[in-house]
């Protein structure tokens, strides 16, 4: 029995190169590379005989590659099923004869708890075996450092925890690759000369699934960011790992000294060394051809492969369409947006120069603040010299008060003077429309005198 390591051939993931070099440590050589998404298209060795496959995986972007090919002796374990694929064939893959192909090596190892609901809701007897990356070892001879990784951490998360922690030495990693025309042993490589990094660090911090999970296995301290839109992916491992999320960071709530970080939690072990046991297990059945073989029929398996995929393209022609009309939506808010630019760069221009008068008002301005800082000396003396008057402020309110007090009694004195004074007031008041009557009377006395003495005067003459 020949062994083959399944690949994922063009991939931007080293994930999924890590988890392909897991599987590879179990076998006695590797005399195949397969690649994941064509895995139908494998037609064995020359001799006609299956090869031997750990078959941990993502399943799958390409499913109308599905089921295996004839020529694989597949160990089905730390599978993971997503319903997101290049073509919207979702799980409609474990249907028919895809979810009948794979019955016949029941139960299946699901990676995480997702899988498994998927598998039992098509039927198929599953148990989480967990993630072949657990089961990786240490390597030998491996100094530690004291250098903390950031595996693909966003740049404000990054931020944070370089001003909680400011005196760690920081090197950031991703695990995007673009090695796509890259030798499959120069890729194990790659990976190996990864994980001796991982091994060496003070700790590990990372968003990556397949970073964390090796990190338990090479006994690095590690802290999953974990984001809930990968709850699918992640949600069975927290019970295994130190946690932590974007919000916590910035709370400063992380739970995990980055200074002196906690040891791993050891509960995965059990995962691991189970992992190890089917593993090694199946490499000895496939060494003693005592295996149990499923097999489709070739032109069954090429007919459900094809209704599979005629199937996708009835709903891509309906995607066409709307992705047509987006389209006309998207040149209409193109010539929007040219206009908007024309009238934005005209703001930019405006923005420009008023950031050159903001500049000479910021020299202005710090001119004025060393004048501003002299006048504030003057105004501490002045607040000084302001406490003592408050000081004798405050004896003179004393002084003051009891002044009020004698005044509110004179007050009352005046009150009833004025009392005295009204009533003298209306009394003379009396008195003169008396008088007013009188001189009235007087004025009337004289007029007739005056008259008298004007008719004595004319007769006499």
């Amino acid at each position: 029995m020949k062994f083959g390591l399944m690949v994922v051939d063009k991939t931007d993931n080293i994930g999924d190169d890590i988890q392909s070099y897991a599987a590879s440590r179990f076998l006695p050589e590797v005399s195949f590379y397969i690649d994941r998404e064509k895995l139908d298209a494998f037609y064995g060795s020359r001799d006609g005989c299956q090869v031997a496959v750990i078959m941990n995986a993502w399943y799958m972007y390409q499913k109308f590659h599905w089921p295996p090919s004839p020529y694989i002796y597949p160990l089905f374990v730390s599978m993971h099923i997503s319903e997101n694929d290049y073509y919207g064939i979702g799980t409609r893959f474990l249907d028919g004869l895809g979810g009948e192909f794979l019955r016949q090596y029941e139960p299946i190892g699901a990676r995480d708890w997702t899988t498994q609901a998927i598998l039992e809701k098509k039927g198929i007897k599953s148990y989480i075996s967990g993630c072949l990356t657990l089961t990786l070892d240490k390597f030998e001879d491996i100094n530690k450092t004291n250098i903390v990784y950031l595996v693909d951490i966003e740049e404000k998360d990054k931020r944070i925890l370089q001003e909680q922690f400011p005196e760690e030495e920081y090197v950031e990693i991703t695990h995007d690759v673009t090695y796509f025309h890259v030798g499959y042993e120069e890729r194990m490589q790659k990976v190996e000369e990864l994980l001796k990094k991982y091994q060496g660090a003070k700790c590990v911090i990372t968003s990556r699934l397949h970073c964390a999970l090796p990190c338990l296995a090479l006994e690095t301290p590690v802290l999953l960011v974990y984001k809930e839109e990968y709850k699918g992916r992640m949600e069975t491992y927290l019970q295994h790992l130190h946690v932590t999320t974007s919000q916590e960071i910035k709370n400063n709530e992380i739970g995990f000294n980055i200074k002196n970080p906690p040891v791993n939690k050891m509960n995965y072990k059990t995962v691991r060394d189970n992992l190890k046991k089917v593993c090694m297990d199946f490499v000895d059945r496939s060494l003693n051809n005592d295996r149990k073989c499923g097999h489709c029929d070739f032109y069954e398996v090429r007919n459900w492969q094809d209704e599979l995929v005629n199937n996708a393209e009835l709903k891509f022609r309906g995607q066409i369409t709307e992705y047509r009309n987006w389209c006309e939506e998207l040149e209409q808010a193109k010539e929007w947006n040219e206009g908007r630019y024309i009238d934005q760069k005209k703001e930019y221009d405006k923005l420009y120069h008023w950031c050159e008068k903001l500049e000479q008002a910021k020299e202005w301005n710090e001119s004025q603040y060393l004048n501003l800082k002299e006048e504030y000396n003057k105004l501490c003396d002045w607040c000084k010299e302001l406490e003592q008057a408050k000081d004798w402020n405050e004896n003179q309110y004393i002084n003051i008060r009891k002044e009020y007090e004698e005044l509110c009694i004179w007050c009352g004195s005046l009150e009833q003077a004025k009392k005295w004074n009204e009533n003298q007031y209306r009394n003379l008041k009396k008195e003169y429309e008396e008088l007013q009557n009188w001189c009235d009377e007087l004025q009337k006395g004289k007029v007739w005198i005056l008259n008298k003495w004007r008719q004595m005067r004319k007769r006499k003459s």
